[in-house]
């Protein structure tokens, strides 16, 4: 009789442990659920590198950017889950944070192969010349010479670290026997402040940024064009570490809704940018 009453018994514990395990998990993913729920509602959040790139990205007295790349950003993902923080960077800096997933948008982008290796490219969304400038006395002296032409003469340039320029401009900046007179920084105020001291003969910088600062110092910049690159595709680079095609489908179709509605042009009337700017739509050149 022993054994037949332990025998019964032992279900019955058995029967018990099931239902407290039950207990147990049925808690568990009580307290655990809200947080599942709140995690899958959070916007994906965004880390844009930029820089001041009048007039694609300005900064007013109160530290509240706005500017062409700012409103078409934050206006083509508007109907989408995504927030948006915006971290000031050096140029290079945001190529290696694209590269190591620590930066997920760039703005105001050349496509360019090595850049495509880590990055996905947008739709373009505007045109842009880079134009070569001198000191006016200089003009008369170095007119009708080509960049090759011009360099070897002992021709000094100026040009910013990290960028990439038409093809024409790149091959010949990427010819090591003009290297040393190849001159690199940060920014294109202080290539700016060289030239002025004469110690580069020229520097190169995108069209639509000079001619907006120059109107902004009311023409006070002393230095006019000399050559000019043909039109370049600009486009939005997104990181390939930190980021999907998913993005890069929502935004080209953000693009493509405020093209159509008619902002996407507002938006560069607003910041006076040039009409042969506003690139047609179409996929990447």
């Amino acid at each position: 009789m022993k054994r037949t009453d332990f025998a019964n018994k032992r279900p019955r514990c058995h029967q018990h442990g099931h239902a407290s395990r039950w207990w147990l998990v049925s808690w568990l993913w009580l307290l655990i659920l809200p947080s599942l729920v709140m995690a899958e509602a959070q916007p994906k959040k965004l880390v844009v590198g930029y820089a001041l790139w009048p007039p694609f990205t300005l900064e007013d007295e109160r530290g509240q950017l706005s500017g062409v790349d700012i409103e078409i950003l934050t206006q083509a993902l508007a109907d989408y889950d995504y927030s948006i923080e915006f971290q000031k960077l050096p140029f290079t800096r945001r190529l290696q944070g694209l590269s190591a997933g620590t930066v997920d948008v760039v703005n105001s982008a050349t496509l360019t192969s090595d850049r495509a290796a880590y990055a996905y490219f947008s739709e373009p969304y505007y045109s842009e010349k880079y134009q070569l400038y001198v000191r006016p006395e200089d003009h008369a002296k170095f007119a009708n010479k080509s960049l090759n032409e011009l360099l070897d003469q002992g021709f000094q340039i100026g040009i910013e670290r990290g960028s990439s320029y038409d093809d024409s401009f790149n091959t010949i900046l990427a010819n090591s026997d003009y290297r040393a007179q190849i001159h690199a920084v940060p920014s294109m105020q202080q290539n700016y402040r060289k030239l002025l001291s004469n110690r580069i003969d020229g520097f190169i910088h995108e069209s639509s940024s000079f001619t907006y600062q120059q109107a902004m110092n009311h023409n006070t910049m002393d230095v006019v064009p000399l050559l000019s690159s043909d039109e370049v595709y600009q486009h939005f680079m997104f990181s390939k570490i930190s980021t999907n095609e998913q993005l890069l489908r929502d935004f080209n179709e953000g693009l493509k809704k405020l093209r159509e509605s008619g902002e996407y042009t507002k938006i560069f009337q607003r910041h006076a940018a040039e009409p042969w700017m506003l690139s047609p739509p179409g996929k990447n050149p």
